[in-house]
């Protein structure tokens, strides 16, 4: 898990490294911050749900498929951004890459099968 998350936040840094003549800090904490990163999570963990569902041979080969579409949504976001007059934000880099390991991490403890399995319980005294 651990050489995907930095597989991937190589391949987003690296693609857009290619627009880092015009990227700049901006704010570390918005709204649009928290956007990028539950976005990117809901793409991986949405992506790899739609895999195991309906493409098992798939997921059971490449159970992180969900992180291609989330590189690449966040790397057109902030090539977009640098299309029409903005600029890349290295905080949105770092919060989409936040979000693609969160949502890895969700299919890691929600999807894949763990050794000894999965509990979870809920108790509440009155």
């Amino acid at each position: 898990m651990i050489k995907t998350i930095a597989a991937s936040a190589a391949i987003f840094c690296a693609t857009s490294a290619l627009a880092a003549p015009r990227c700049v800090t901006g704010p570390w904490v918005s709204r649009d911050k928290t956007l990028h990163a539950a976005g990117n999570a809901a793409l991986v963990l949405g992506t790899d749900v739609l895999a195991k569902e309906f493409a098992p041979r798939v997921f059971n080969d490449y159970p992180y498929i969900g992180v291609l579409p989330a590189v690449a949504a966040s790397a057109m976001r902030e090539f977009d951004k640098v299309s029409f007059g903005g600029n890349c934000e290295y905080a949105s880099m770092t919060y989409d890459v936040l979000g693609i390991a969160v949502g890895m991490l969700g299919t890691k403890v929600l999807l894949t099968p763990q050794p000894g399995g999965v509990r979870v319980t809920y108790h509440k005294e009155f």
